[in-house]
């Protein structure tokens, strides 16, 4: 296991999540909760960036008492920087230019600490070291949805990977890179990322390993078969071990609707105010209630509106609108008889899809015959 690293623990990735639910809640207790961590972390560049994205009024005492503790700890950290340059060597200043980068990351200044941790990377040697300041510069850019940089830092972090990163952290960079991929809406590709990490995850410094199971879970329910659910997440031991919320998750798999319904509504609240998921949740709980009806459905050539209204414990109304809604946008292979009350199922002809295949496959091999001859007779 590769050393911990000092910069593991800033930027404070659950400060940046209590300020996007209090940018979606906008409630006394989630201001408090920000608060809180701004004065423990003594976070003034962050605080005054908040005050105007929320229009609030400046607490003048709180910035003079910030002030004051921010520019004497930053006098004695440049001050140190100083005496180190003069007197000692390259692997001491490199950790004195470290302190000031890790300054800047807990106080929440953006600017400062993309600046330092660049010349902190100048002077690192060590490649696990370089990778560690490049995973910084990562969890900064999602700190203050900085999505634009962090291509070039997660193509950095590749290069220095294949150069010869260890086992570890190559193991963390897919974490990194399917959460990136969860921004971009490539809920599958992140899947694959998440699942191959489940029994080796070490990303602390991203989140709890119980919250990166549970979106593992989430994510696995979206792009798995039923064939490779059970053996991959529902018989996984650390899944099993995961707490009850995650056990919800598996309900769509043991068949139960009703109680998956329930579980999309935990997802829900549990992502609507999330640095990486919020953005495309709805899209994503769109996909996973297609992956309830389609699985549903499979069996059945006809059914009743009212039979599946009652598994999944919703109105005979409300499963009509989302059957119309995914039927008209392709999400669905079915039709609905308005006065009979029934759903009619349309699965695909797979003999009729291989024959499709194979006459494009005799259509390429007829050309390449043409343009075989016509060499040939050349």
């Amino acid at each position: 296991m590769s050393e911990v690293s000092p910069l593991d623990k800033y930027p404070i990735i659950s400060v940046a999540q209590m300020r996007e639910r209090y940018t979606l809640s906008r409630s006394p207790e989630d201001e408090r909760s920000l608060m809180e961590s701004i004065e423990s972390n003594q976070m003034l560049p962050f605080y005054l960036n908040l005050c105007q994205t929320f229009s609030w009024d400046v607490n003048n005492d709180l910035k003079s008492r910030l002030e004051a503790s921010n520019s004497e700890e930053l006098s004695k950290l440049h001050q140190n920087l100083a005496d180190t340059r003069e007197a000692q060597g390259k692997e001491d200043v490199r950790l004195a230019i470290q302190n000031l980068a890790l300054f800047y990351l807990r106080i929440g200044d953006h600017n400062e600490s993309k600046k330092q941790l660049t010349e902190l990377y100048k002077n690192t040697v060590a490649l696990g070291q370089k990778i560690d300041v490049v995973f910084c510069q990562m969890r900064l850019s999602y700190f203050f949805n900085d999505y634009l940089a962090f291509k070039d830092l997660l193509d950095q972090a590749q290069t220095l990977i294949k150069e010869g990163g260890d086992w570890e952290r190559k193991n963390r960079l897919k974490i990194y890179e399917g959460l990136n991929l969860c921004i971009k809406r490539n809920f599958i590709a992140a899947s694959n990322l998440f699942i191959s990490t489940l029994s080796t995850f070490t990303a602390t410094e991203l989140m709890e390993y119980e919250d990166f199971v549970y979106r593992t879970v989430v994510l696995a329910v979206l792009s798995l078969s039923r064939a490779d659910f059970g053996p991959k997440i529902d018989r996984a031991m650390e899944v099993r071990a995961s707490g009850e919320a995650v056990s919800h998750l598996l309900t769509l798999y043991h068949l139960d609707y009703s109680g998956y319904f329930d579980a999309l509504s935990e997802v829900e609240q549990r992502f609507k105010a999330d640095l990486w998921f919020s953005r495309h949740l709805s899209y994503l709980i769109k996909e996973l209630r297609v992956r309830a009806y389609t699985q549903f459905l499979e069996p059945y050539e006809t059914l009743q509106i009212s039979a599946m209204a009652q598994q999944f414990k919703v109105t005979d109304a409300f499963i009509e609108s989302e059957m119309r809604r995914f039927i008209y946008n392709r999400k669905l292979n079915a039709k609905i008889d308005k006065v009979s009350g029934t759903i009619h199922t349309n699965p695909p002809d797979s003999r009729a899809a291989k024959m499709r295949e194979a006459l494009k496959g005799g259509e390429v091999l007829i050309t390449r015959l043409q343009k075989l001859g016509r060499i040939l007779s050349a």
